[in-house]
């Protein structure tokens, strides 16, 4: 669709949303037929390119927003419903690129249009979507439990946890619309490092998941329509390595799926030369570790200052700004990281190795051929689980051949859940 790959990638995503109505085919093919018009379909893009892409996604969505208040008025709930979960997908799709354009301050406005539309849409499911705050360590994880029914019956549930760049309604086609065509419930909430407490509470993300997915087994348990003994966690893309964590320590759970598998977020961090920096001096005296941060920080801002493209910027913005505070006030000013060593530290913090073998539960591995992100590790991942049986843990290849090529499908979302669905309601005895 466009040779930018960045470009590329959050296209074919919004094509994949289309399988569960949260975007159509026709107005995204069209929206790239302008946006290449009006940019030369760049390789490399410039700000103003960014501001067109970003621009037309928002239009894209405001205009569906005013079709789904017309809707909504004229009483047609299932059109309006529709309407606005694609302009939610389409603002996703241009929260994603905020932080590139030249209004990179924009971003929290830009995540509260995109979770309004959601909110908007939910408001009018046929079944009512349960909505909650989840407490954890004083803080409130907006919940939202959706069942295929409304009757009381407890039921297996399956608790979607989001990755490091997704919202909401991305969930849709990743977990809620497959788990209510089978008999389940499906929970998908918003942690520290994501959504409402990333963009509006500055919350950064956390290593150890298991804290989190405990106050999530812990609130599903008191709920009737629950069975508490089948109770599954997803964890996408960043929170496929992440949900290793939670497998080891969070005894609510009976099963879990990597999406993909991962173990080592500094393996696959590019910045290879000022990671290894900070890792040498992690256990030295602390004028040491000022030192190295000075020169660590400095490189940064004058490779920023001198050699970076707007591509490379965004892409290092976007990337840290769920791990520090720092790091995303200054991406919403235009600028790196200033406690850059201070980030790498935070990064170094994302390692399983040593987490994968306390994994005491059934433990599904997805394997994306092709993956830009995480490369080769999905395939390691079954080695390391040691604590579990062979019969206990299942990688399963996302291929061309299906599809489901390329980091989380993109373009397959409904084969690689049919996949994930049919391992569940086998271990669930769902």
């Amino acid at each position: 669709m466009f040779r930018c790959p960045a470009w590329n990638d959050e296209t074919l995503f919004a094509f994949g949303a289309a399988s569960s109505g949260a975007a159509e085919v026709g107005e995204v093919m069209e929206l790239v037929r302008v946006v290449k018009e009006r940019t030369g379909d760049p390789v490399d893009p410039t700000t103003s390119d960014f501001d067109v892409l970003v621009g037309e996604w928002q239009r894209l969505a405001a205009r569906l927003e005013r079709r789904a208040a017309e809707s909504k008025a004229a009483g047609n709930t299932t059109s309006a419903r529709q309407q606005y979960m694609r302009a939610s997908s389409y603002r996703a799709r241009a929260l994603f690129f905020i932080l590139a354009t030249s209004r990179p301050a924009r971003e929290q406005a830009a995540f509260r249009a995109c979770e309004q539309d959601w909110l908007n849409a939910i408001a009018l499911w046929d079944v009512p979507v349960v909505q909650a705050g989840i407490p954890y360590q004083g803080l409130s994880l907006p919940a939202y439990l959706f069942r295929p029914a409304d009757d009381g019956r407890r039921r297996p549930t399956v608790i979607v946890c989001n990755g490091s760049d997704g919202q909401n309604v991305d969930v849709l086609c990743a977990g809620i619309t497959a788990g209510l065509d089978r008999g389940y419930n499906v929970l998908t909430f918003e942690a520290p490092g994501q959504m409402t407490l990333l963009f509006e509470q500055q919350q950064p993300m956390q290593a150890d998941w298991a804290p989190i997915i405990n106050a999530v087994t812990g609130w599903l348990a008191a709920r009737p329509d629950v069975d508490s003994r089948r109770v599954a966690a997803v964890g996408i893309s960043l929170l496929g390595m992440v949900i290793a964590s939670a497998g080891a320590g969070s005894p609510g759970l009976s099963a879990m799926v990597m999406e993909p598998g991962a173990y080592s977020l500094p393996a696959i961090w590019g910045d290879k030369r000022s990671l290894a920096a900070v890792v040498e001096t992690q256990d030295a005296p602390p004028a040491v570790q000022r030192k190295v941060a000075a020169e660590v920080n400095a490189g940064l801002a004058m490779a920023w200052r001198r050699y970076m493209t707007p591509l490379e910027r965004f892409t290092l913005s976007k990337r840290s700004e769920l791990y520090t505070r720092d790091a995303l006030v200054r991406a919403r000013q235009g600028r790196p990281p200033s406690d850059y060593y201070g980030l790498l530290t935070a990064v170094l913090a994302f390692q399983y190795q040593d987490t994968l073998p306390k994994v005491g539960i059934p433990t599904y591995v997805c394997n994306n051929q092709l993956d830009e992100l995480f490369g080769p590790q999905a395939r390691k991942v079954p080695s390391m689980l040691t604590g579990l049986t062979s019969d206990q843990k299942f990688l399963r290849s996302l291929t061309l051949a299906t599809g489901t090529q390329f980091h989380d499908q993109p373009l397959g979302p409904q084969a690689s859940q049919e996949f994930i669905f049919d391992w569940l309601g086998a271990v669930l005895g769902a």
